[in-house]
């Protein structure tokens, strides 16, 4: 896992005197990356939020999306002023359907954005054709790399055959700073245009920052249950009351942008701790990938059905989802083990009930996953 010891000194260590290396992280994850031009948010959705911005259409102009994602996503294109409309998956890297995703820029022949997910870790089984499809449509393509941040496809990372990409670094994902996010492209108008959009986010407080921090201590010591951490863990309780943490269940009020809604600036004072995990993905990355034997055993015992690693990739691999029919009895199973596990996705729009229409592999999807971590009892 990238939240090692030697992050957590980082950790620890802004607390007690803070350092905002905002350009340096900047620098270091455009290198990372391999794109030109990178923009930092408070959330995967409010960097979503700048690129959609970015491309000048105008209110009402149709994205079509994944109806297989986090109903983050679809809030982000609706706060833009979007209409979205839905593509279906396929269920072997739970990507992009290139049928029906062809099917769905014929029937919506106005569709002016299209954004292509990679899930879990994974890259998207169809990822070349289907970012050709979209831009052979007349489309501008974002890419979602919030689940799949740093893997790789034929050597390069993912989110650069896409006009732009963003990713998310919520406390949950490879690399966590509670809150955040950041854009990526190679165009340098649709980065400036990116970056004035997100000049005009809320921004976070020192007081709000710091309890950012304080909350990412909270998660470490869920993880971690590390002895150090117990009084920035107390700390962080305290924190959470005066800085609770978004549940959506709906799509996005009609309403201003709020730091509430996950609309915000990125919290500095987690630079230094991104960049320490930084230093850390690629080797974290690599050992999940070498565990996969275990993977396979796991998979096995429960006769689950693994997602396909489609060949030239490299998942950086979030979590590991396992498809079943009953789901609740396997995550007995996998708990009683030690396992931490997770449903994602319970619904197509998770967490959400909204219904999407016309993506059946999405709907006979949704509840049917039960994924795992690479922190397993006999390797802690």
């Amino acid at each position: 896992h990238t939240m090692t010891p030697s992050v957590l000194q980082v950790a620890i260590k802004q607390l007690q005197a803070p350092s905002l290396l905002t350009h340096d992280l900047l620098q270091a994850l455009a290198r990372f990356q391999q794109t030109a031009y990178v923009g930092l948010t408070g959330s995967g959705r409010a960097a979503l939020w700048c690129l959609l911005k970015a491309t000048g259409l105008p209110r009402g102009t149709q994205v079509l999306m994944p109806g297989f994602t986090c109903i983050a996503v679809v809030n982000a294109v609706v706060a833009a002023g979007f209409k979205p409309f839905f593509y279906d998956i396929e269920t072997d890297t739970y990507g992009p359907d290139p049928t029906d995703l062809k099917e769905k820029l014929h029937a919506h022949p106005q569709v002016r954005i299209v954004i292509i997910h990679h899930l879990f870790g994974l890259v998207s089984k169809n990822y070349e054709s289907c970012v050709a499809m979209a831009k052979t449509a007349g489309c501008w393509v974002i890419e979602d790399l919030a689940q799949s941040f740093g893997a790789r496809f034929k050597g390069r990372r993912i989110g650069h055959l896409g006009d732009a990409a963003f990713t998310s670094f919520e406390q949950s994902k490879q690399l966590s700073t509670y809150r955040g996010g950041a854009f990526f492209t190679n165009n340098a108008t649709s980065a400036q245009a990116a970056q004035t959009a997100c000049d005009s986010l809320p921004r976070l407080s020192p007081d709000e920052q710091k309890q950012c921090l304080q909350r990412w201590f909270s998660y470490y010591h869920m993880q971690r249950q590390s002895k150090t951490m117990w009084c920035y863990y107390l700390r962080a309780i305290a924190a959470q009351r005066r800085y609770p943490t978004q549940k959506e269940t709906t799509v996005f009020p009609n309403e201003p942008l709020s730091v509430h809604h996950g609309f915000s600036t990125f919290a500095g004072i987690m630079a230094p701790v991104a960049l320490a995990q930084l230093a850390n993905l690629d080797a974290a990355a690599q050992q999940k990938r070498s565990n996969w034997p275990e993977i396979e055993r796991i998979a096995a015992s429960l006769q689950a059905t693994l997602p396909q690693i489609i060949e030239s990739s490299e998942p950086s691999w979030l979590r590991v989802p396992l498809r079943i029919e009953d789901i609740r009895e396997a995550a007995k199973i996998l708990q009683k083990q030690g396992h931490q596990t997770g449903f994602w996705f319970m619904t197509p729009l998770h967490p959400t009930t909204i219904p999407v229409v016309d993506c059946p592999n999405a709907a006979a999807t949704a509840g049917h996953l039960v994924n795992i971590g690479f922190r397993w009892p006999h390797l802690r």
